[in-house]
């Protein structure tokens, strides 16, 4: 079953929401979705991704859903990585779509929980956006 559900994480005081789908014991597949699609990933990549060992974790970016807002890029990194730390996920693989860009090149960079990252539809940006790099 894919739940909602919301984590108050203690080092930042700020709570996410995320869903997880897989069961436990799988390598981490993190979703950071778009400001254009803010929803889970598809049922059928999740049950894919579960039969080839991952268990499916998709985040509710900041201001979506239960999420904290975050001030700026460096507040939602610190969630995103407070998050990581706490649920205690290693060697995470993370999809990063469209505009969440930004945020998931950061974490990657900057966090060793993330092991492999994937950019999905890095063009899939609003011109109003300006330069997401």
């Amino acid at each position: 079953m894919r739940v909602w559900q919301t984590a108050y994480l203690s080092r930042v005081g700020k709570q996410i929401e995320f869903m997880q789908f897989g069961a436990d014991g799988l390598r981490p597949l993190l979703w950071l979705h778009s400001i254009e699609y803010p929803m889970s990933p598809p049922w059928g990549l999740c049950v894919d991704a579960a039969d080839a060992g991952f268990s499916i974790v998709a985040v509710r970016r900041p201001g979506f859903g239960e999420s904290s807002l975050a001030a700026d890029l460096a507040v939602e990194v610190s969630i995103l990585s407070a998050f990581l730390e706490e649920a205690e996920f290693d060697d995470a693989v993370m999809i990063v779509e469209g505009t969440a860009r930004p945020a998931g090149i950061r974490l990657a960079q900057t966090n060793p929980r993330i092991a492999f990252t994937v950019l999905a539809r890095p063009g899939y940006v609003a011109e109003g956006f300006g330069d997401m790099d």
